[in-house]
């Protein structure tokens, strides 16, 4: 299948799930799901995507889940459902920007958001406005240069933001809730002190193969962190107040640094 012509399913009212996977599908008609007011899932991973009309999607009320992964999309799509808990975006290497005018309803329920391995460098101002259950945010491999406004998403608890070389920038702002963040391989040469300032539930905090020279100054993250790595960084000196306060630290991982002193 390489296209899906106009209205192919259209006023399939009882259509509740979509999956079309590795069909090597290159486009849809704008109208091709018209009428598909019940659809609840679309699954069209492991395509060619690139004609895709971005508001395709934008009259399906209840849908929850959208899986686009490894395709060529240029264009986010919008998604107007408030039922919406899931978006997979991810590994769409030409997609490298998002419409100003792309934003959630109030009271959406999406909690996992997945971006990861494709070439947005930034987002619209209220792009995460009311994304304020999202739990999960994969922004790993992207083109970004700051971790974008996030205090909006307050329930965020797992961030992956790992090979992100244009990375020059990092605040986490109101994420007070924020438990897991993975930094690896993001050639982060410098930390500064209010950057985990408020993180105070923080419990796994991945740092491995940056360019570090000193230890992060981690303040109440001290009390929470569970597992940190600092594995692969060029870190010369460690001493005791480094340390002090890491009451539930169960894992440490300071491997291949530059060590001369402990």
């Amino acid at each position: 299948i390489q296209d899906i012509p106009s209205r192919a399913l259209a006023d399939l009212e009882q259509l509740t799930k979509i999956k079309i996977t590795s069909c090597e599908l290159k486009s849809i008609a704008d109208d091709a799901f018209a009428g598909t007011t019940n659809v609840q899932e679309i699954e069209l991973k492991d395509n060619a995507l690139q004609n895709v009309s971005y508001d395709i999607f934008s009259k399906m009320p209840l849908l929850r889940i959208l899986q686009l992964s490894q395709n060529d999309l240029k264009v986010f799509p919008k998604v107007q459902s408030t039922e919406i808990e899931f978006i997979d975006i991810s590994l769409n290497r030409e997609l490298d920007s998002i419409p100003g005018d792309i934003t959630f309803h109030s009271g959406n329920k999406l909690t996992k958001l997945y971006l990861q391995s494709t070439s947005i460098s930034m987002f619209p101002k209220d792009f995460f406005k009311n994304l304020t259950k999202l739990h999960t945010l994969n922004l790993f491999q992207t083109k970004i240069t700051s971790v974008p406004v996030l205090h909006q998403s307050s329930q965020l608890t797992i961030l992956n933001l790992y090979l992100n070389w244009n990375l020059k920038s990092l605040s986490f702002e109101g994420l007070k809730n924020i438990n897991s963040i993975n930094l690896w391989n993001s050639k982060i040469s410098k930390i500064n002190e209010t950057t985990f300032a408020s993180l105070c539930n923080l419990e796994a905090l991945n740092l491995r193969n940056n360019l570090l020279t000193v230890f992060p100054v981690l303040h109440c993250s001290k009390q929470s962190l569970v597992s940190l790595n600092l594995k692969e960084n060029k870190i010369k000196q460690i001493n005791k107040t480094h340390l002090w306060n890491m009451t539930v630290l169960e894992e440490l991982n300071l491997a291949n640094n530059d060590l001369g002193q402990f």
